[in-house]
C-alpha cells in the first residue's frame, strides 16, 4: 500500500509540472503579442521557468523540464538574445536541495 501512495505521489507531480509547463505554453502566444518591450519577455519567462523547475523532484524530470521549455520557446520562434561575447545567455539554473522539494 505504501508503494501505491508514493506512486500516486509520483503520478501527482507528474501532472503537476505537466499542467504547469502547458499553462507556459500557452502564455508565449499572448506575451508576444502584449509586450511592449520584447526584452522584458525574458525576466519574465525565466522566472516562471525556474518555478516550474524548482518542483521536479530528480535530474531526469529537470532535464524533461529543460526539454519542454526548449521546445515550447522554438515552437514560437523565440531565441535567446546573444551576450556581448556572441553566446546566447543560459537558461535559468536552480540550486536544487538534496532532500527533495519542501513545503512551504
Amino acid at each position: 500500500m505504501a508503494a501505491r501512495g508514493r506512486g500516486d505521489r509520483l503520478m501527482a507531480l507528474r501532472i503537476e509540472l505537466e499542467s504547469a509547463l502547458d499553462a507556459l505554453a500557452g502564455m508565449l502566444p499572448v506575451w508576444q503579442e502584449k509586450l511592449r518591450e520584447p526584452a522584458a519577455f525574458w525576466p519574465q519567462f525565466d522566472a516562471l521557468s525556474r518555478k516550474i523547475l524548482v518542483r521536479a523532484r530528480d535530474d531526469i524530470e529537470r532535464a524533461a523540464v529543460r526539454h519542454r521549455l526548449e521546445a515550447m520557446l522554438s515552437a514560437n520562434g523565440l531565441v535567446r538574445p546573444q551576450t556581448t561575447t556572441g553566446r546566447p545567455l543560459e537558461p535559468p539554473r536552480v540550486d536544487i536541495d538534496p532532500r527533495g522539494p519542501q513545503k512551504r
